[in-house]
């Protein structure tokens, strides 16, 4: 037999029979990707591939996620590491890394930006070998809702290799946990496989240059030399909030100056709803403040409604309170847990993260999701309750009302939060009002303004609501107010639940919407302050202009005023009172 006879042979023979793994084929898009699939067992028929195989077994088990979170996505992750109901930590994945030079796991979870894409691809080469990166979600994946828009990657995989797909627009955390066990599976069937990845979109990010980056400059002639050092904060980091880029001026410890540098998150969300449908923005509109999207859509619906001279019946403006005053709660659970963890402590995330999702387990039974809800109709909302909801909403207020208590006295007992906020990030009533904060940042300062109480819409007309104020001005003041919030909207959402009238859910509405031609602004209490929306209309079945006011963006202006003369230490503190949601910030 000749040797070429005998190689065919061979080749015909099953890779089992020759001694071999059998190659893994793993999801390359989520159009390959079924839920539950499981891969064929690897066959160990020799000592080198047991060896082979116990060293892949190791490295599988033993991964060390980097949370590079970006908007929707990034809390639905932070929510599979923190919520106790998912508990990462069974199968040894729970500890997140800061930086990637610990980490062997990448978790891009978000849009990616043109501008965040040469970022996200530094850190993927700062990386050390061996290193892995799952793509979680549509907007990772391929661009998902803003696939059209002129500033959105279309798909992490130009950027940096990806392993794992995990879809979903955002997925629940069961999907990243699936996601973890498929990559441990090709992992410990395949080992490492060294990336040469060559043909990316986006080269790595040469360095920018920062008029003054020097850290001594000089003037030609005599000779003045400064001490002042720019370092830069973000637009990665875990106490940003998002993807936002603090250039802080320093001497020695003590801040001189601030500029924040926006645009990483920004996706076109205003020039979307121009392009869209009025009902269908409803949907875009769950991505400004991604930690509010329900007040989002009812200020959204709102501004339509008041430019078509409809008024929602009486049963869908209460259920409308009902369901903004649970998202504030949860906006607010998210602020106050995430602000401990900033300052050094994780207990409150966990139990803030696990209050939280119960309002998230009451949104997916009323409107199928956990976070783009699209729950709220030009006229009314999408249905009624189901059955039970009622019941399940205020036995979760019942069970609510005492986890506050304890976290609330954990929070303001603490003698180190005490230090680390009073007295810090003074604001007062006079810098509040002149860059025209709102929200928990101007009632923490002791201005009593709230759009429910003076400028009431909807069911505040008859639901009255006490406003909620400190007349400290520091960051401990503006923890408080949400404190003091969260207690006040369990009690609206325990009036709503009282005295539910009955009736229509909705205003019949024509299929088209084509509201009469003319300019309007509605403008709701958020959860972080004024959320405004400025339409204009043409006639047509698409907003002529669509304008978005953001309380996140406006409260943000006042950073470098509040970070001056402070130390470095504190900025932190100052950063994270603020409360504000990068999605939101640009648009």
């Amino acid at each position: 037999m000749s040797n070429k006879q005998h190689r065919s042979e061979q080749d015909n023979v099953p890779a089992t029979s020759r001694g071999k793994m059998i190659p893994l084929r793993m999801a390359r898009g989520s159009q390959d990707y079924t839920p539950g699939q499981q891969e064929e067992p690897a066959v160990l028929t020799s000592l080198a591939d047991m060896l082979h195989w116990t060293q892949n077994w190791s490295r599988s088990r033993s991964i060390w996620p980097f949370m590079y979170a970006l908007a929707c996505c990034g809390f639905e992750m932070i929510a599979s590491a923190s919520a106790p109901q998912y508990d990462m930590s069974r199968f040894g994945s729970e500890v997140f890394r800061a930086s990637p030079r610990q980490a062997d796991l990448m978790i891009v979870a978000g849009t990616v930006s043109v501008k965040m894409a040469p970022r996200l691809r530094h850190l993927w080469e700062q990386m050390p070998d061996p290193k892995w990166v799952i793509s979680m979600g549509q907007c990772a994946n391929s661009g998902g809702e803003f696939y059209d828009s002129y500033y959105t990657v279309q798909g992490v995989d130009t950027v940096v290799p990806v392993d794992v797909y995990v879809p979903g627009c955002p997925p629940r955390p069961e999907a990243l946990i699936e996601g973890i066990y498929k990559l441990r599976e090709r992992i410990e069937k395949q080992g490492y496989i060294p990336h040469m990845y060559q043909n990316a979109s986006f080269a790595a990010p040469k360095a920018e240059y920062v008029q003054g980056s020097s850290d001594t400059q000089e003037q030609i002639g005599k000779e003045r030399r400064t001490q002042e050092m720019l370092l830069n904060l973000g637009p990665q980091h875990p106490s940003t909030h998002g993807v936002l880029r603090l250039v802080l001026t320093l001497e020695g410890e003590t801040v001189l100056d601030c500029t924040p540098v926006i645009g990483y998150l920004h996706r076109g969300i205003e020039k979307t709803l121009e392009n869209r449908s009025y009902l269908s923005g409803i949907r875009y509109m769950d991505n400004a403040d991604y930690l509010s999207p329900m007040l989002n859509e009812i200020a959204y619906a709102g501004a339509i409604e008041q430019l078509m001279g409809l008024e929602p019946p009486r049963r869908a403006q209460y259920i409308r309170l009902l369901v903004g005053e649970l998202q504030r709660i949860a906006s607010h659970l998210i602020g106050i847990g995430a602000y401990m963890n900033d300052l050094g402590t994780t207990t409150p995330l966990l139990w803030s993260m696990r209050d939280r999702e119960g309002i998230m387990d009451l949104f997916e039974a009323l409107g199928g999701s956990r976070f783009n809800v699209n729950y709220v109709r030009v006229g009314g909302v999408l249905h009624d309750f189901p059955s039970g909801w009622l019941r399940s909403c205020e036995a979760y207020l019942d069970q609510l009302e005492k986890n506050m208590v304890e976290l609330e006295r954990l929070v303001n007992d603490n003698e180190i939060f005490l230090a680390r906020t009073q007295g810090v990030g003074y604001l007062d009533q006079q810098q509040a009002l002149a860059y025209g904060l709102s929200g928990p940042m101007a009632r923490a300062s002791g201005i009593a303004w709230d759009l429910r109480i003076n400028h009431p819409y909807m069911a505040y007309r008859e639901v009255p609501v006490n406003v909620q104020t400190r007349q400290e001005g520091d960051c401990y003041a503006r923890n408080a107010v949400r404190f003091q919030e969260i207690q006040e909207s369990m009690r609206l959402c325990r009036v709503v639940l009282d005295h539910l009238p009955p009736g229509p859910i909705s205003a019949r509405t024509p299929v088209a919407l084509r509201p009469p031609r003319g300019e309007t602004y509605f403008a709701i209490e958020s959860s972080k302050g004024e959320l405004g929306v400025y339409l204009i209309s043409d006639g047509s079945e698409y907003p002529w202009r669509a304008k978005l006011r953001g309380p996140s963006f406006v409260n943000l202006q006042v950073l470098p005023e509040l970070l001056r003369g402070y130390k470095m230490s504190d900025v932190i503190a100052i950063l994270g009172s603020l409360d504000f949601v990068v999605g939101e910030v640009d648009r």
